[in-house]
């Protein structure tokens, strides 16, 4: 069985319960033999699922602890969706290996943020869903709050924040 096509199968699997990474379940599960289980085990796209699996985990409880609908139906609708978001900000468009490497070189330095990509509802009075979250930086999902509408957002100060982040890597400004 290729690695995609076992990515696919553990997702399906993981969605419908727990994470597993044991070598002997996967084994069994999946019908491998003992080196493309613990090949499997040990993989970066294994590393992902449960990365993946983290971030679901995490939001459905923080929306459950305020009192926001989770609309996901489960891990697996969840999985795709980020996936389909691509590696851009949906606001200002900045790459976020960009945002990671601007954070590194401490050009911009937050106790509370950082260049983690946000799940960022473009709607605040709507729950989590495939239709009303995007990726978004930081800069962007703290900058929106609730005061502006995705769109309005977007349009006129997602322009800005992105050339904001790119002439601060390049050195055209500085921000200490």
């Amino acid at each position: 069985m290729d690695m995609q096509e076992l990515v696919k199968k553990h997702i399906k699997f993981t969605s419908q319960g727990d994470f597993i990474r044991s070598v002997k379940t996967l084994k069994a599960r999946y019908n491998l033999s003992d080196s493309e289980a613990e090949a499997f085990a040990n993989s970066n796209e294994m590393e992902h699922i449960k990365l993946m699996k983290s971030k679901f985990t995490h939001k459905q409880s923080s929306a459950k602890r305020q009192g926001i609908k989770f609309g996901f139906k489960n891990f697996e609708e969840f999985y795709y969706w980020y996936e389909a978001q691509g590696d851009r900000c949906h606001y200002c468009n900045t790459e976020f290996a960009l945002l990671k490497k601007v954070f590194a070189k401490e050009l911009l330095d937050s106790k509370k943020f950082n260049s983690t990509p946000h799940m960022e509802r473009k709607d605040s009075n709507a729950g989590y869903s495939v239709d009303n979250c995007v990726l978004a930086c930081s800069l962007c999902n703290n900058a929106k709050s609730d005061m502006t509408n995705d769109k309005n957002f977007k349009t006129y100060f997602g322009e800005a924040i992105g050339k904001f982040v790119a002439d601060l890597y390049s050195g055209i400004i500085t921000n200490k």
